[in-house]
């Protein structure tokens, strides 16, 4: 009897494990993910991209725990991680609430979405959200779209203007590195990404 017992078991385990041996990715489940998002320095990586944005902007729309602050802070600053760029639109919906990590994560996403929003910043009365507004356009990739190259110019414009405006004398190396890292991308004939 004890021989079957330990034979069930056995089987059972190998029957839950059976998915992580097989490569396939872990559910992202809402209940996990929120005790995930409170831990410190985890890996999102286990489990599929879009699944997980999806379970932290339903965290973000509808945590209702008592700390929902902490909950959705975290959730923000993840977002990034899943590479998703359905996370582009909450980032910047959230942007006035939590600017710093929104602002921070949208230089993930070389979308015109998040370009925009991070221009709307450089004149931010906070002077570390200027500074994160450039930071994170001078790690936009602008080779990557038709519209994001079109937005490029635009964008080295506002920077160097920001040069003369920035009030802040620790702002501006961080402008320069921006403004450097943009200028120095370019593209080739065929529309392919070269960095020079």
């Amino acid at each position: 009897m004890r021989r079957i017992n330990i034979l069930i078991i056995l089987i059972a385990g190998i029957a839950v494990a059976s998915p992580a041996f097989a490569g396939d990715m872990p559910v992202a489940d809402i209940d996990m993910v929120r005790a995930i998002l409170l831990q410190p320095d985890f890996d999102y990586t286990i489990f599929d991209g879009e699944a997980l944005c999806t379970s932290l902007i339903y965290l973000i729309e509808n945590d209702d725990t008592d700390i929902r602050d902490n909950v959705v802070r975290r959730a923000l600053c993840a977002l990034p991680e899943t590479g998703d760029e359905g996370a582009v639109e909450y980032l910047v919906e959230y942007i006035d609430e939590y600017p710093l990590d929104c602002l921070y994560g949208l230089g993930d996403f070389s979308t015109p979405g998040s370009c925009n929003a991070l221009m709307a910043h450089l004149e931010d009365e906070d002077e570390f959200n200027r500074r994160y507004a450039a930071q994170s356009l001078g790690k936009l990739d602008y080779t990557v779209s038709d519209e994001m190259w079109e937005l490029r110019d635009d964008v080295l414009d506002q920077l160097g203007g920001r040069f003369e405006a920035e009030t802040e004398d620790w702002v501006i190396p961080i402008l320069e590195v921006a403004y450097g890292n943009i200028a120095n991308q370019a593209r080739d004939e065929d529309d392919q990404t070269v960095f020079e």
